[in-house]
């Protein structure tokens, strides 16, 4: 039973944005960056003064990830199309430009990328306030959050309940898993997203602020972003799937390789090593 549910959102230094004269505000930052062209642009002027809009060239990529799944219900593949075409080509001319700062975040050194304005935006979830005021605490009221880049929205995690089949007291624990979902989380989740949807709209979290990102009121964001992202569909397949895609992915990100191309490889290399787990799945649901 889902309890919780979160989008993808931009964490951005907004004085910075400011400073080279680009949209600081959420809103309006978030109309500016629907067009790749700006969001590049935006990326050539922030390096400009030695900071950047990206870890690595092929982060972007995971906006897209984020938006549509590896399969669907069937276990067809699902990522052959023309917006991971555009994706894998943004991916590249990042890599062209050298606008990705190569430096991850959970380092130390990428910790010390984040205090001293190196790294600009990043990609997290709703909890990725708490986590850039963990590295960076003195930059409070400089850091923002607005929605993702390209007009996407994105599905970042999620929390769920389990009954186990061997539990010896299932029906007390279904009355409790029944009223978290159900009527506590209609007393607001401290900032996360009820998978319930009559425990949204709660005027209460809907005025909630965050100091840290300069008073911006957070939740009513990750509220409209959790309303119009669509949860992914989950596969036993996924985890292997995912393993041989990021690897083909960054290979042909860093060889230039053909977007559609690279795209026709992966799925085929995904159909060759996968395709008998797949069988059997399939077969194991239609005789459910």
């Amino acid at each position: 039973m889902p309890l919780a549910t979160a989008p993808s959102l931009t964490y951005y230094r907004a004085d910075l944005l400011k400073a080279y004269g680009f949209p600081d505000e959420p809103e309006a930052l978030g109309t500016f960056m629907e067009d790749p062209a700006n969001w590049l642009a935006m990326g050539e002027e922030l390096l400009k003064h030695g900071s950047y809009i990206t870890q690595w060239d092929n982060e972007l990529i995971r906006f897209f990830e984020a938006s549509t799944p590896l399969f669907d219900r069937n276990l067809n593949f699902q990522r052959s199309s023309a917006e991971f075409e555009r994706a894998l080509d943004l991916a590249k001319e990042v890599n062209h430009r050298g606008l990705d700062a190569n430096v991850d975040v959970w380092t130390e050194v990428g910790e010390k990328a984040v205090r001293s304005g190196r790294i600009a935006m990043m990609y997290l979830g709703t909890w990725g306030a708490d986590q850039i005021q963990a590295w960076a605490p003195e930059l409070e009221g400089k850091w923002r959050a607005a929605r993702l880049p390209f007009g996407l929205y994105g599905f970042e995690n999620s929390s769920s309940f389990l009954l186990p089949s061997q539990g010896r007291h299932k029906a007390e624990a279904w009355k409790f898993i029944e009223h978290s979902v159900t009527v506590a989380s209609k007393d607001g989740m401290g900032g996360s997203i009820p998978a319930y949807l009559p425990a949204r709209g709660n005027p209460v979290e809907l005025e909630r602020v965050n100091a840290y990102l300069g008073g911006q009121r957070t939740y009513a964001l990750f509220e409209e972003l959790a309303g119009r992202m669509k949860e992914r569909t989950v596969t036993p397949l996924d985890k292997k799937a995912q393993a041989i895609w990021s690897q083909a992915i960054v290979k042909g990100v860093e060889a230039d390789q053909d977007s559609k191309a690279l795209l026709e490889e992966v799925r085929k290399e995904i159909e060759k090593r996968l395709g008998r787990d797949k069988e059997i799945l399939l077969e194991w649901k239609n005789k459910q």
